[in-house]
């Protein structure tokens, strides 16, 4: 960096502003080529969150249909347990009646007679 400021102290008026116009247009430059780099950038966030957006309503839909079939899967746990309730009344009942109708008729029931 010395060496730069010392070669820019030796410059005569005429070099100096030739040197200023050249740093001015690398600066532009490099100013341009940012803003174009900002605006790429932009667009590419813009287009993300597009698409989050696009994600988060898909996922809501994802989570109600969950919350549907978790209601669904409780009801059907629900006529489950009542149904084993009933069978395991009936069993007993059922296993009485058809030793008493196996005594009666003498043999087991052989379904449609």
């Amino acid at each position: 960096m010395g060496d730069q400021l010392e070669e820019v102290k030796d410059m005569t008026d005429e070099q100096f502003r030739e040197f200023v116009v050249k740093f001015q247009g690398f600066v532009i430059d490099r100013l341009i080529a940012g803003e174009r780099q900002f605006l790429v950038q932009q667009q590419a966030i813009a287009e993300n969150t597009n698409l989050t957006r696009e994600g988060n309503a898909s996922i809501k839909q994802i989570v109600e249909v969950f919350a549907v079939t978790q209601k669904g899967a409780h009801v059907l746990s629900v006529l489950g347990q009542w149904a084993n309730r009933i069978a395991r009344w009936l069993q007993p009942i059922l296993m009485v009646v058809g030793a008493v109708w196996a005594i009666v008729h003498g043999h087991a029931p052989r379904g449609e007679e």
